[in-house]
């Protein structure tokens, strides 16, 4: 102990980079400890990586007192004891819900599950739709992909870059040629129809379960002023036959009434979030999934994601993204 009381005559603004500061102390400590002289030794004494401060990313993130993590964590559990109680039963959704008189997934009669992806702060859902059909295609899944922004072409591209390879099991549909010529009245079905009989072409008397993919729901409530219409259609998806397990993908880039009761009914909720640039080089945005699971208060996990030119790689708040 009186080595580390002894003073370095050093500038501390240049900072620890002198022959007393502890990462040299460590690193001269595990010198001793190996053959350093020789070739072997030498090559592990330069695999040793020690310095002195805040590892990345966190050296860019703002300091915190204790305090502030104590105020948080006194929220949190503020927050879990709101939930547990009755006003989480009496949301305003329920009553929103009652009024249309539509229950989607109170008394299934087939399997079938809505997974909703919510964009917040503009963020894009490709990679996670993409990821999503990379899955079920390896799955060996049937996959209707019915799409509002892009064309086959563009679709393909994307997933060349990600590297994911399509097979016969996906089927494109795109949602301008199901449209209608002119405008479309407000009691006028049509388009709903002509996009279920296509939908139920694609689908084979093998399939046993089928993915089917929105990749903006939030188009469908710009075709029509009568929300029925929409709720009718994904009632329907839920119902062509009994045997068949149909996992709906719906993607909202927007927030509307219709928006509200589909979150509200729907079995898991992914929240993709942004995150500023100045943040961390390594971490693009959040994921936030919330299961319903029937009970209160629903469980919420937070990964982190980062994309790269050719990959998504998902990871846990806290920990680095792992180089692969």
């Amino acid at each position: 102990m009186s080595f580390l009381r002894k003073r370095c005559n050093v500038k501390p603004a240049r900072g620890p980079y002198h022959f007393r500061a502890p990462s040299r102390i460590f690193w001269r400590t595990v010198r001793g400890m190996l053959p350093h002289k020789t070739h072997r030794g030498k090559a592990a004494l330069l695999r040793l990586k020690a310095f002195d401060g805040i590892p990345q990313p966190y050296d860019r993130v703002k300091r915190q007192s204790a305090a502030f993590y104590q105020h948080k964590k006194m929220k949190s559990k503020l927050l879990t004891e709101a939930l547990k109680s009755e006003v989480v039963k009496n949301s305003p959704y329920q009553k929103l819900i009652e009024s249309y008189g539509y229950h989607l997934l109170d008394e299934k009669a087939f399997d079938c599950n809505i997974i909703v992806i919510k964009c917040d702060d503009l963020s894009s859902p490709a990679f996670l739709q993409l990821c999503i059909v990379d899955y079920a295609l390896k799955k060996n899944m049937k996959v209707v992909y019915i799409s509002a922004t892009r064309s086959m072409l563009a679709f393909k591209t994307v997933a060349n870059k990600m590297m994911i390879r399509l097979s016969g099991k996906l089927k494109f549909l795109l949602m301008s040629q199901f449209l209608p010529n002119g405008f479309i009245n407000d009691n006028d079905n049509t388009f709903f129809a002509y996009l279920l009989e296509e939908i139920n072409k694609q689908i084979d008397e093998n399939d046993k379960e089928v993915f089917i993919i929105c990749d903006n729901f939030a188009v469908f409530c710009d075709f029509t002023s009568t929300s029925s219409h929409i709720l009718t259609f994904i009632r329907r998806l839920q119902q062509f036959r009994k045997n068949l397990e149909i996992k709906l993908v719906l993607t909202f880039q927007s927030k509307d009434q219709i928006c509200n009761i589909i979150l509200h009914e729907s079995d898991i909720i992914i929240r993709i979030k942004r995150v500023g640039n100045g943040f961390a080089k390594d971490i693009t945005g959040q994921l936030c999934v919330m299961e319903h699971n029937g009970k209160a208060p629903y469980t919420e996990n937070i990964f982190n994601y980062h994309l790269s030119d050719r990959s998504a790689r998902l990871f846990l708040p806290g920990m680095s993204r792992p180089e692969l």
